[in-house]
């Protein structure tokens, strides 16, 4: 239990879990940066310990800007298209099909509280720059627990714990696929 109520998942640097819902792999940090200690670390370690929000809500598309540009990401859990402009494709294979913003609400660390900017996202490459790579499967369900949300009127936030086993526990959940 936390301060803004019982958290609904749990992040321990190799895995998701989403109790009730099943357990994810799951990675943050760049390579040389994938272990607990370095969450301080901007654009380098792996998510900061503490608590996060996850708006359950579908928000469609993320939205791409005429130079390729991808943005958005504040609205829910957007899919990220494959699009056409002037003839030339784009995709993001940095960020994966899907991804959520998480909203931070309380870091433990007072040195790692400036840090912000995080998503779960369901990319392959085995590294982030401080969001969490999750297993590609965590988003149907997040997809199909959204809708039972909207048809059900169940909660609309889901709250995820970061909290690491050890100062030099890994973050690496072996989510690279080659």
């Amino acid at each position: 239990m936390t301060a803004y109520g019982k958290e609904d998942m749990i992040y321990n640097g190799t895995k998701l879990d989403w109790f009730g819902f099943g357990a994810y792999k799951a990675t943050s940090g760049l390579p040389q940066h994938q272990v607990a200690s370095e969450q301080t670390k901007s654009d380098e370690g792996p998510i900061p310990e503490g608590i996060y929000s996850i708006p359950v809500k579908v928000a469609g598309n993320a939205k791409v800007d005429r130079q390729g540009n991808l943005g958005g990401g504040y609205n829910g859990i957007e899919a990220i298209p494959t699009i056409e402009i002037d003839g030339k494709k784009y995709w993001w294979p940095e960020w994966g099909r899907n991804r959520v913003r998480l909203t931070k609400l309380h870091i433990d660390n007072p040195k790692a509280r400036g840090r912000d900017g995080f998503f779960l996202h369901d990319s392959t490459k085995g590294y982030t720059h401080g969001c969490i790579e999750i297993d590609t499967h965590f988003f149907e369900r997040l997809r199909l627990h959204a809708a039972a949300a909207v048809q059900l009127g169940v909660k609309k936030i889901l709250l995820l714990k970061v909290a690491y086993p050890a100062k030099d526990a890994t973050t690496n959940g072996g989510t690279l696929v080659k």
